[in-house]
């Protein structure tokens, strides 16, 4: 992504540093899965890298695709996202972390810290 310093906007250039997406988002991030977590206005949405809104800014924060996942917040509650906007796990977490070896860490309603997998399971260790 390139910045406008003086707009505190984000757009994205290609390899020969032509702007290819215009800079109006407030927020941008690393292309993941094809997708990109940008903030337009006051919401976060993913485009593709045409520029085009392939899952809507309904977001209040988003993280990058990792393992085929995105953790989102929506209304403060966390959950995960697959690549097409459907939800793999729904916003039920107070925080949640990026899945990494197919673990995700999360605080629970109940103010505890536990790793779930891609099913949303919560993952229990023997001492």
């Amino acid at each position: 992504y390139v910045e406008d310093l003086e707009n505190e906007k984000y757009g994205f250039i290609n390899q020969k540093n032509y702007l290819i997406i215009s800079k109006k988002f407030s927020v941008a991030k690393d292309f993941s899965n094809g997708l990109v977590a940008v903030k337009e206005y006051d919401t976060f949405g993913y485009i593709d890298k045409s520029g085009k809104y392939v899952i809507a800014p309904l977001f209040d924060n988003a993280n990058n695709f990792k393992e085929g996942v995105a953790c989102v917040s929506i209304d403060s509650r966390w959950g995960y996202i697959r690549p097409d906007g459907t939800w793999l796990i729904n916003p039920l977490y107070k925080k949640g972390n990026d899945f990494h070896n197919g673990l995700a860490c999360v605080l629970n309603s109940d103010g505890y810290w536990t790793y779930i997998n891609k099913m949303g399971e919560k993952i229990e260790y023997l001492k």
